[in-house]
């Protein structure tokens, strides 16, 4: 007769080689911001776990403090008393940081303070800085700001505070006094008001090292004076991010922006606060420029553009087209300069597509993006053009075959070694909605072979063909 075995609970724990679990863990918590919460928590599970999380100091080298306002004092997310074990476990590792604060109170601080100081006595091991002040109260730094420490091999930065910063920027400003390594400096979301050229100022004043980065991204508001006063600053830069760009451009600046190493420029507006973006170009000479964004860019200018274009000369490969107040012509006039294009984009929110009707992709432009130039035997319109990303709502007439015509045809005479990509966003419409033979017969082409992708890809999709 057979005899049968039994393993206990806790036999994988106990037969897995420790550098195995180990290794596993290193996997599950890479995320750089990963509450270190979860790695206590696997110490809490037994003896062998606890000695190999509490022996590998890369587990805990996250260090992520958020301290909300409560009507008992500040709420402080991981307890105060496991902030000293995370930064002992870490050993001499280097950490990624953050501290978040929404504070709004000038009493019962001390708790605060006592973690802010350990935690601002740690950065000179900070390799990423995260710093978020939510709050209208400066004071949520005092007493702990004699604590801050130089970021010896800082490499990433990024910033938000509420108001405009001009009394947080000198008493963080020990932080980047000797920063070698900085690379990346990010303004995000949570100013009340835009940055100017004062906030710009005190950066300049603090010392801080522009003329290192090659990535800037600023995702809250600034002002096309600001924007002007901080790019001649970053010679190196490599990869530009302007989001939510505003004001009124009165004039340019004095003198070209020659950014010889930027590669990759995102700009993007907010509607009638916003000058159009086109004109801004003309005073950017990117010669190696390779990836271009506009965003909700109202009031195109093919002039401008083509300054551009004559002054950089850059072979621009990625586009992403959210140009408002534009016409088919318009788009194909923008497409006409860029031979090298790979990938276009061409995507607005939805909402400003219905209340802008020059969004539409209309016949023109798919029957200019179709012409062959026989003498080059390749498209006279995007000729190397590989993906194509539209919305689906921008589509004029969807009742028809006017953009799959055009899709099949880039498809078909697309060199056998390219393959020719295209992804539709925003399809809302459900099988009760008979005028979608535009998406019908993108869908048997792509039964035939088309890399096709359609976002929101639900149920009714798969049975498309058969409920029609």
């Amino acid at each position: 007769m057979a005899q049968t075995s039994t393993l206990s609970a806790d036999w994988a724990i106990r037969t897995v080689p420790a550098d195995v679990w180990r290794y596993t863990f290193v996997i599950c918590y890479r995320n750089p911001f990963r509450a270190t919460s979860g790695v206590v928590r696997l110490g809490h599970v037994c003896r062998t776990w606890r000695a190999i999380v509490h022996g590998a100091p890369e587990l805990w080298t996250n260090v992520s403090i958020k301290v909300i306002e409560s009507s008992e004092g500040p709420h402080i997310t991981p307890k105060p008393e496991l902030l000293p074990i995370i930064l002992s476990n870490s050993g001499s590792m280097p950490l990624k940081m953050s501290l978040t604060t929404f504070w709004y109170s000038d009493e019962k601080l001390d708790d605060f303070i006592d973690v802010a100081k350990r935690f601002f006595q740690a950065t000179r091991r900070a390799k990423y800085l995260n710093l978020y002040f939510f709050s209208t109260k400066v004071l949520t730094l005092h007493g702990a700001e004699k604590e801050i420490r130089t970021c010896d091999i800082l490499q990433d930065l990024r910033i938000g505070f509420q108001g405009d910063g001009m009394e947080i920027i000198p008493l963080i400003s020990e932080l980047w006094s000797s920063a070698p390594f900085l690379r990346s400096f990010r303004l995000t979301e949570g100013f009340s008001k835009p940055i100017n050229l004062d906030l710009i100022a005190a950066l300049e004043t603090s010392s801080f090292p522009f003329h290192q980065l090659t990535v800037l991204a600023v995702e809250s508001r600034i002002s096309v004076k600001a924007l002007f006063r901080i790019l001649p600053s970053t010679p190196s830069l490599i990869s530009a991010t302007l989001t939510h760009i505003v004001g009124e451009m009165d004039e340019g600046p004095s003198k070209d922006l020659t950014l010889q190493a930027l590669e990759s420029l995102t700009m993007e507006g907010l509607g009638e606060e916003s000058p159009p973006l086109t004109p801004l170009l003309r005073y950017f000479i990117s010669p190696s420029l390779t990836t271009l964004s506009l965003g909700c860019d109202r009031g195109w200018s093919l002039d401008s553009f083509k300054t551009f274009v004559v002054k950089s000369s850059p072979r621009i490969e990625h586009l992403d087209l959210g140009i408002m107040d534009s016409s088919d012509d318009d788009k194909i006039d923008c497409l006409r300069l860029l031979p090298s294009l790979r990938t276009l984009a061409l995507i607005l929110d939805k909402h400003i597509i219905e209340q802008d009707k020059s969004m539409f992709l209309g016949e023109q432009f798919c029957l200019d993006m179709q012409q062959w130039d026989t003498s080059a035997d390749a498209f006279a319109v995007c000729p190397n053009l590989e993906k194509l990303t539209i919305n689906y709502q921008a589509l004029r007439d969807k009742t028809g075959t006017i953009f799959a015509n055009m899709v099949e045809r880039r498809w078909r005479k697309s060199p056998a070694s390219r393959d020719f990509e295209v992804h539709i966003s925003d399809v809302y419409h459900r099988p009760k909605d008979k005028k979608l033979s535009e998406l019908i017969r993108l869908l048997v082409m792509k039964q035939s072979g088309l890399n096709l992708t359609v976002s929101e890809p639900q149920d009714w999709l798969d049975g498309l063909l058969g409920s029609q």
